[in-house]
């Protein structure tokens, strides 16, 4: 997604981007010496800070726990400020459980303006549902990871 053409150029101009009290893309940095050795990004408003991004080292460092290092530091940067919720994203994670207790329902949400759009966002829905269905069946997961191998080789 990243190396998408594009994608880099308004990423870096979002996080340039002023708005009031901060930018548009709020981005948090642990540095070791030379080395960014943990960074998130995320988007904030008055009450909730959304993870959009993040990565953390792989060298020796990475046995310090860096990312979790940030984490705190940036729980407690936005206590500060008054915001109440924090969302770090879709997935698993144990450091997530350390600070978000609860989970929040996600959902896709299609909206078809047009004619043509409905088509669309039929055929949106049903492949996420389809993934879905996979995603909650490890016979089918398993069946998914062994066709997603054999077509990679």
């Amino acid at each position: 997604m990243f190396a998408e053409p594009g994608v880099e150029a308004f990423l870096r101009e979002a996080c340039a981007a002023p708005r009031t009290g901060g930018y548009a893309i709020d981005i948090h940095a642990l540095v070791c010496d030379e080395e960014v050795i943990a960074m998130y990004a995320g988007v904030a408003d008055a009450h909730r800070f959304s993870m959009m991004f993040n990565t953390y080292t792989l060298s020796a460092n990475a046995k310090y726990s860096p990312g979790l290092i940030l984490m705190c530091s940036i729980v407690d940067h936005y206590a500060e400020q008054g915001i109440t919720s924090l969302d770090l994203g879709v997935g698993e994670g144990d450091y997530k459980r350390m600070f978000c207790k609860d989970d929040e329902v996600i959902f896709d949400s299609y909206i078809p303006l047009t004619t043509r759009g409905r088509v669309g966002a039929l055929g949106l829905s049903s492949v996420a549902q389809a993934k879905r269905m996979v995603k909650q069946s490890p016979a089918l997961l398993n069946l998914a990871q062994r066709l997603r191998s054999a077509f990679q080789r």
